[in-house]
């Protein structure tokens, strides 16, 4: 056995404990910006398809390298199309968000079960005519969409199931939206 060090300098910064992985691979989004003008959607997902470099011409005034190819890292990305899989509507109480209720597609893409268990067939009806009653109520619309990661050159399967808030125009317009 050989002979070992009393002491040793420390490896790695203590400012960035304790190191560890995200818990999952979509974030959590605790606020949504205010948007005005017709509804829409406010996000989307993106997969990391790779990286390459670009090079461009350097325009400006006062750089160093001001009229010069410059060379700079990019990140492709790959946004694939998303699938509607339910609505969620949120009622404000107490001065935070409550839902309401929602309301799931029948019509599923085959991967969705690998992520949870799906309704075999949701009774979107009765689900619409309960929210009818409780529109006074209604303050937010947000969309539970699902990625397609077959579509993409990751090689998943799982999707990807995340919610995305409808803003713009008035109640009624996001739900008509």
């Amino acid at each position: 056995m050989g002979h070992r060090k009393y002491s040793a300098p420390r490896r790695g910064s203590l400012a960035y404990l304790p190191r560890g992985r995200a818990s999952h691979w979509t974030p959590r989004i605790r606020y949504w910006p205010e948007y005005e003008g017709p509804p829409r959607l406010l996000g989307f997902a993106g997969f990391k398809a790779g990286t390459t470099h670009v090079t461009v011409v350097d325009n400006r005034q006062g750089s160093l390298n001001y009229g010069k190819e410059v060379s700079f890292p990019v990140t492709v990305v790959e946004t694939p199309p998303l699938k509607v899989t339910a609505l969620r509507f949120y009622e404000t109480l107490n001065g935070g968000l409550q839902t309401l209720g929602e309301v799931w597609s029948n019509d599923q893409t085959k991967d969705l079960h690998r992520r949870i268990k799906t309704p075999e067939k949701f009774d979107d009806v009765k689900a619409w005519e309960r929210l009818q009653l409780s529109t006074s109520k209604l303050s937010e619309v947000r969309v539970v969409v699902a990625s397609q990661p077959r579509t993409t050159t990751i090689g998943r399967k799982i999707p990807d199931l995340f919610e995305v808030k409808i803003d713009g125009g008035t109640v009624q317009e996001r739900l008509e939206f």
